[in-house]
C-alpha cells in the first residue's frame, strides 16, 4: 500500500509538471485560451517608460458596433485595423500600440501619397542583408546588446525555482513526519 508521503510527492510532482506545461503554453491567460480553443488577440502596448507590455484578450471583447474594430483597455480604446495586424508565434493576431494613442503602430505597410494626391498602401522595403551584417559587427551593436554581461534570470525561471524549492521543503517535512509516524507505529524497526 502507498503511504501518504509517496502520494503527496506524486501530487506535488504532478502539479509541478502541469505548471511547467502551462507556462510553456504562454502562461495565464494565453495558455488558458489555447487549451479551451478560445480565439484571442495579443496587443503589445508601449508605455511611457518605452517598454512593451503584452496584453491578451478574447476576440469576443472586440467592439465592432461603430464599424471599426476597437478594443477597450484601461482608460482608452485602441483601434485594431486588419492591415496592421501580424501573427504571434501561436497564430493569434497581434498589434502594437503606444499607450497614449489609439492608432496601431504600422508594422508592414505605409501609406504613400502619390504625385496625383492619391494615398496608397505600399509594403516597406526590406533591409539588405549586407547592411544588417555590417550593423551587427559594429561597436554600437555590441554596446547595445552587452554580450559580455550575464543574462538576468527573471519571470518564469524565478517562479519555477521558487516553486521547486517550496516543493522540496514540503517533501522533506512530509518525509520527516512520515518517518516519525512509522516509528510511532512500530518502534522496533527504527
Amino acid at each position: 500500500m502507498v503511504d501518504t508521503g509517496t502520494a503527496l510527492t506524486g501530487v506535488f510532482y504532478l502539479f509541478f509538471i502541469s505548471f511547467i506545461i502551462f507556462q510553456r503554453l504562454g502562461g495565464y491567460p494565453e495558455a488558458w485560451f489555447r487549451i479551451r480553443r478560445v480565439p484571442y488577440l495579443v496587443d503589445y502596448i508601449r508605455g511611457p517608460d518605452k517598454k512593451y507590455r503584452r496584453h491578451i484578450e478574447e476576440m469576443a471583447k472586440i467592439d465592432t458596433s461603430s464599424g471599426l474594430a476597437m478594443w477597450h483597455f484601461g482608460n482608452g480604446d485602441y483601434h485594431l485595423p486588419e492591415s496592421e495586424a501580424s501573427l504571434n508565434a501561436n497564430g493569434a493576431p497581434m498589434w502594437f500600440h503606444a499607450w497614449d494613442e489609439g492608432r496601431a503602430i504600422p508594422q508592414y505597410m505605409d501609406t504613400v501619397v502619390g504625385p496625383d494626391g492619391k494615398a496608397t498602401l505600399v509594403f516597406r522595403p526590406k533591409v539588405p542583408p549586407s547592411i544588417l551584417q555590417a550593423a551587427l559587427k559594429s561597436k554600437v551593436a555590441h554596446d547595445i546588446h552587452r554580450e559580455e554581461e550575464a543574462p538576468k534570470v527573471e519571470g518564469f525561471k524565478w517562479a519555477t525555482i521558487t516553486l521547486l524549492i517550496i516543493t522540496i521543503v514540503i517533501m522533506i517535512g512530509v518525509l520527516y513526519f512520515e518517518y516519525s509516524n512509522h516509528c510511532g507505529i512500530s518502534p522496533k524497526s527504527c
